[in-house]
């Protein structure tokens, strides 16, 4: 179905169309009741902010780790077992329904240093789609991040593979650095672009309610994994 996208622009745009009513009857703020969001523990901070001349959405932040630095290095360094969980609940709305992209797995493919995604779309035949993908390959550009290898206990950076019709780009940053004592923080960075015709009804409330929600669960996730096992 995809191919005969490309080949068809007014099924693509349709499509898009699809995506987008359906992100806004389910992410966009609705008055007076505000969209529900995650509560952020205090060990977690994240913001987001939408670069105009870039066309890119920026979500940064950071986990403290108090007492399992080492934990973390292993987790964040563990590629293959990322599947484990950084999936939980991953579907799942802060206030409780689903997202209209349904996450089914995360395959780390080691021999190829690269994350494939795999998904489906939940939407009303005949926008719905069923075993799509997104790769995710190691990347080398620098970053604000970045800083002499000695500062970091670990780092993964990766970026997507190649465009498909709802990104252009997306961009994972992760850094680990001691802290005193067992203490650790990861920071992070996700840069996120849209496909041009997804981004302009893509507004910053339906990126934080269906994106920034998303790597809140996964931070979230993270630290539930550190805490109890």
């Amino acid at each position: 179905m995809i191919e005969n996208m490309r080949k068809d622009p007014v099924l693509l745009f349709w499509l898009l169309v699809g995506i987008g009513w359906a992100s806004f009857a389910q992410g966009a703020p609705r008055r007076p009741t505000p969209t529900p969001k995650f509560e952020l523990p205090p060990e977690l901070e994240m913001t987001t902010r939408y670069v105009g001349d870039q066309k890119t959405f920026v979500t940064t932040g950071q986990l403290d780790v108090k007492d399992h630095s080492a934990k973390l290095v292993e987790v964040v360094g563990n590629l293959s077992s990322y599947n484990e969980w950084a999936l939980h609940q991953i579907n799942v709305r802060p206030g409780g329904d689903t997202f209209v992209v349904h996450i089914q797995d995360l395959v780390h493919q080691p021999q190829k240093g690269r994350f494939v995604a795999l998904y489906d779309l939940d939407l009303t035949w005949p926008f719905n789609l069923e075993g799509q993908r997104l790769e995710l390959v190691p990347a080398e550009e620098e970053s604000s991040l970045d800083q002499p290898d000695e500062a970091a206990l670990c780092r993964q950076k990766l970026k997507l593979g190649e465009p498909t019709f709802t990104l252009q780009s997306f961009d994972v940053h992760l850094r680990c650095l001691k802290k005193a004592s067992e203490a650790a923080v990861l920071e992070f960075s996700f840069r996120v672009k849209l496909s041009a015709l997804l981004n302009v009804f893509f507004t910053e409330s339906l990126y934080r309610g269906n994106v920034e929600a998303r790597l809140v669960r996964v931070m979230l996730n993270l630290k539930r994994k550190l805490d109890f096992e």
